[in-house]
């Protein structure tokens, strides 16, 4: 077994270095993420008004922490971002079909290049000039979300 130390946070940036021994680094960085959590959940001290986000792993080294120790890379399940959001866009035969979203809310823009016997009004030039059918999904600032039309339902795959 190699042995671990992850130093673990939360957003109001405190934190506490947890040494464990596991397997792996996914498996360390589990471990000491749920340690970090007991000790914090334990501490008669804890009392904030603050609300603080969940405890991440922010650094990991292999054995103790010493300066000059090289970090190791937290995969993004761990950090405080966590993993990105997926966007899935179904198309078929040239249309999109679905636009799904996994993860926290983003923001998708999909252009379209095919635009022969569209309406001029109906395309949106790109940072180029060149003109697009242009479609948004999601939380956009200056833009309202372009509507999702009912689209009969196909098993995964098509069908």
């Amino acid at each position: 077994m190699t042995r671990y130390t992850v130093e673990c946070a939360c957003a109001a940036y405190e934190y506490t270095r947890v040494t464990v021994e596991a397997a792996t680094l996914d498996a360390a960085l589990d471990a000491a993420l749920d340690a970090a959590i007991a000790a914090a959940a334990e501490r008669d001290d804890w009392a904030s008004d603050n609300e603080t986000g969940p405890i991440f792993a922010d650094a990991a080294t292999e054995g103790a922490w010493r300066d000059g120790n090289p970090l190791l890379p937290i995969p993004d399940r761990f950090t405080e971002a966590g993993e990105p959001s997926t966007v899935t866009i179904i198309m078929e035969g040239g249309a999109i079909h679905e636009v799904t979203f996994e993860g926290t809310p983003c923001r998708v823009l999909i252009r379209d290049y095919d635009v022969e016997g569209a309406e001029p009004e109906d395309t949106e030039p790109d940072p180029e000039g060149r003109p697009a059918l242009t479609f948004r999904y999601g939380p956009w600032p200056d833009h309202p979300p372009d509507p999702v039309p009912e689209l009969p339902s196909a098993p995964p795959g098509g069908g």
